[in-house]
């Protein structure tokens, strides 16, 4: 073994440890991933998931809630037959030649016909009410809202017609970067890839069924693109279907594809095609076998607006090959796409400038960031950004997000006059000067001894459980209100205030982040100390939150944005939490609340495999005081720990850990791949009811997630053998081991897994067993790339093709001066 093996293994073992003695957090750290409780808004008779998608209610279930109970995730569509799709409007249907109008865009991309329902018994109602639809043919009545504009009414008819949100594929981390850590939390659920339908083509940034990306919970750009830049086409008003939906629906409803595509995105864009010049997309009729040079332009653009080569779909470099097959016939390059901006001095005599933030001098790409820094000369100060459009900024550096419409000019003025600046800590707060709305630092050369007004916000609060709460001006002013007298000399006058963050303890259990809700009410059964009028503190305030009995439901633990099985937690509030409170009966557990032990992934959303550890989580599962299982002969778990038994279809389970709140649990190895099989608890002799059916499948590769640490940071270990995460960032071009349960019965090969980092392909370097664990959870070394960088990179693990379903993230160092490199994206497949 070399000397950085040695160590990373040594490291591995002691971080083992410490994992092992922290288990109640073992699957999930710090968040919740969707389960039974799929987040929703309920609309009629239906859930509305993932934004738009129309799910059943469950017999019984509450309507005209927030939050409800969905049985089955709408994540496999069925083709209508013949293509044949009958419809009928409602009474109250407004804009029906424009539901009219998208159904004929439809009829005339991909072999399928609308037509007025009769006396069909499986049709679609059409219906008065906001965008949302469901997928496919569902059998009987199904629902279409069709308040739409015209864009929106293409995406709904899409999820009529089979089509599912392009972001939510299996493949998705390798194309877009999602912190879901950062997003809002009722944004979370619109990104998280919880279908069960399989990928078909490549990923398709123009995809009429992919969202926009969205900003982050504190308003910074928050889903982006790999690399930054590549232009997602959803337009509400004017969007039209891509060629990847159109042969994806052509797929879908049995008809062959005649021609192979060379497209770009942005569309329109030269590519090179046998070394003959088109300008994109172009139709190609080759012959079965025959092999073709593709080339994507590596600069091309106009005056305004640059586009440098991002990837090809399938993977390739460049200038690659491709061969007609028939099984890929739409080839993308996608392009990265940079805005122009440029900074200048209102006179060089005064002070320069700088830009910095791009690849190409006077561009920034999309989403990315510019940096504009102003210099003044001796005997000057910087006074102002001043844009195009004659908005003032007074920061300086001054960081612009570049998008769509951002100002393309900035000048900076200097001046030798007295600056009197009006500031806030934090900065870039809204405050009024003599009735103008500015943002924070504002600086002005205002007359010696004028009078001036300047009134601060009291409070600025997001939705996201965040507020700003005014504290007192930097000279003890106490009124945000107040007037300032200008002297002969430079001055600030700042707006202290107070960030403070929102708890809310609710009845779960809630499975998955939901907005912060009006009707949200603290359980009787729970205390927080100390209390909270409206629900805020202090940012960095530590609270207790106590579970108390009362009546015939017993503690089973915590969940939302903390999951813990202990009745009392004490919580630092360095963000807002949604907290939901989970009681029940003895021993009651249902597929919503057995998880992957590594991703938290609950049963009844994605299947589990044989030798994988789950979870259990309940009430009266075990002994009071945890008891942590000794390996029998030959690495063997036992079948009875504590009292407990658990049994999947009666064949008894190996178990890892038992308490009264939390099992560990290995699957049998023997249990049938493609059945659907029942969990069963007993302790004592006492058992439980059956959990109700849920899936087996031969793999369910999930990562470990590490405890304690922040949401989706991945269980990984570098090359030296410090556990990786934001402080202990991997290099680039190191190897990273991370830490993987649900290979299969048996130990992979390594031949069968693959990796990927950032979205690009890593390389395999070795695979091992975990020392004390099941011989099925297995350390994955892998070698990352040697150009990757940045703080939070996404990581996916596959066995046989099957791809690791839940996000998990590392961290990678930014590499010094002249650790650059270059590298190609991995290829992907549509819904």
């Amino acid at each position: 073994m070399r000397y950085g093996e040695s160590v990373r293994t040594a490291g591995i073992a002691i971080s083992l440890l410490l994992w092992w003695g922290s288990h109640p957090a073992i699957g999930q750290t710090g968040c919740a991933l969707p389960g039974s409780n799929v987040p929703c808004i309920t609309h009629d008779e239906f859930a509305v998931v993932e934004g738009d998608i129309l799910v059943p209610l469950p017999s019984g279930a509450a309507k005209g809630t927030r939050t409800a109970l969905v049985a089955q995730a709408p994540f496999a569509a069925q083709p209508w037959t013949g293509g044949v799709i009958p419809y009928a409007f409602d009474p109250g249907v407004a804009n029906r030649e424009a539901a009219r109008s998208a159904m004929r865009r439809w009829e005339a991309l991909v072999p399928v016909q609308f037509k007025e329902r009769t006396v069909e018994t499986n049709y679609v109602r059409i219906r008065a009410g906001s965008c949302s639809s469901s997928i496919g043919m569902a059998g009987g009545v199904q629902s279409m809202y069709a308040d739409c504009p015209p864009g929106a009414m293409i995406h709904e008819l899409g999820h009529i017609l089979g089509l599912l949100h392009e972001h939510t594929r299996h493949d998705a981390g390798r194309w877009l970067d999602i912190p879901f850590a950062r997003l809002p939390f009722n944004r979370v659920t619109s990104w998280y890839p919880m279908r069960r339908a399989a990928d078909s083509g490549p990923y398709d940034y123009a995809s009429i069924m992919h969202y926009p990306l969205i900003d982050d919970l504190f308003g910074h750009p928050g889903v982006t693109t790999i690399p930054r830049g590549i232009p997602t086409a959803y337009d509400a008003e004017n969007g039209q279907p891509s060629r990847g939906d159109v042969e994806a629906l052509h797929r879908f409803y049995g008809s062959a594809i005649s021609v192979y595509t060379v497209a770009t995105h942005p569309a329109g864009l030269p590519v090179l095609v046998d070394g003959i010049a088109y300008n994109s997309p172009q139709a190609f009729d080759w012959a079965a076998g025959t092999t073709h040079t593709i080339e994507a332009a590596a600069q091309t653009g106009e005056e305004a607006v640059r586009y440098t080569f991002a990837h090809w779909s399938d993977g390739g470099g460049r200038v690659h090959t491709v061969a007609a097959t028939g099984d890929v016939t739409l080839f993308i390059a996608n392009m990265q796409v940079h805005g122009q901006i440029g900074a200048v001095s209102e006179d060089p005599a005064r002070g320069s400038v700088e830009l910095a933030g791009g690849v190409i001098p006077g561009f920034v790409p999309r989403s990315g960031e510019a940096v504009l820094s102003a210099t003044p000369n001796p005997g000057f100060k910087f006074a102002r950004w001043v844009d195009a459009e004659g908005a003032v900024y007074g920061a300086n550096p001054l960081r612009i997000v570049v998008m769509p419409g951002t100002p393309s000019s900035f000048r900076a003025e200097f001046t030798n006059e007295p600056i009197t600046v009006i500031d806030s800590d934090p900065a870039g707060m809204p405050v009024t000067v003599d009735g103008i709305r500015v943002q924070t630092p504002f600086g002005a050369a205002w007359p010696a001894g004028s009078e001036h007004t300047v009134a601060a916000l009291v409070s600025i609060e997001s939705p996201n459980g965040y507020r700003q709460k005014f504290s007192g001006w930097s000279d003890g002013v106490l009124d945000p209100w107040r007037k300032v007298t200008s002297g002969g000399e430079s001055a600030r006058w700042t707006a202290r205030y107070t960030s403070e963050c929102r708890l809310v303890v609710t009845q779960g259990p809630l499975i998955f982040l939901r907005p912060f809700l009006p009707n949200d009410r603290t359980p009787p059964q729970v205390t927080i100390d100390p209390s909270s009028v409206d629900g805020y503190y202090p940012a960095g305030s530590t609270v207790r939150i106590r579970f108390e009995p009362k009546g015939e439901l017993h503690f089973a633990g915590w969940d939302g944005s903390i999951v813990s099985g202990e009745p009392e937690i004490e919580l630092r509030l360095e963000m807002p939490h949604l907290i939901g409170l989970d009681a029940r009966l003895p021993r009651e557990v249902w597929p919503g609340t057995i998880y992957d032990a590594a991703s938290g992934i609950p049963w009844d959303t994605r299947p589990i495999a044989p030798g994988q550890v789950v979870k259990i989580t309940g009430t009266g599962l075990g002994p009071a005081s945890g008891l942590r299982a000794q390996m029998l002969q030959a690495g063997v778990l036992p079948l009875e720990l504590g009292g407990t038994q658990v049994f999947f279809d009666g064949t008894p389970a190996p178990i890892l850990y038992s308490s009264d709140g939390e099992l560990l649990v290995e699957v049998p190895p023997t249990a049938p791949v493609g059945a659907r099989v029942q969990l069963q608890v007993a302790y004592q002799g006492m058992s439980g009811a059956p959990s109700g059916p849920g899936s087996v499948a031969a793999t369910a590769p999930a990562i470990f997630r590490a405890p304690g640490s922040p949401r989706f940071q991945a269980l990984a270990w570098n090359e030296d053998g410090s556990e990786n995460g934001s402080t202990q960032p991997a290099p680039p071009g190191s190897l990273l081991t991370v830490m993987v349960n649900g290979l299969g019965a048996a130990p992979a090969s390594m031949q069968a897994v693959s990796a990927f980092a950032g979205g690009y392909r890593a390389e395999v370097v070795s695979l091992m067993m975990a020392p004390g664990l099941p011989d099925t959870v297995q350390l994955v070394a892998i070698r990352l790339p040697d150009w990757l960088e940045g703080e939070a990179h996404t990581l996916a693990v596959a066995v046989d093709g099957n791809m690791s379903a839940s996000p998990a993230t590392v961290a990678i160092r930014r590499p010094a001066l002249g650790e650059t490199g270059l590298g190609a994206s991995a290829g992907g497949g549509k819904r």
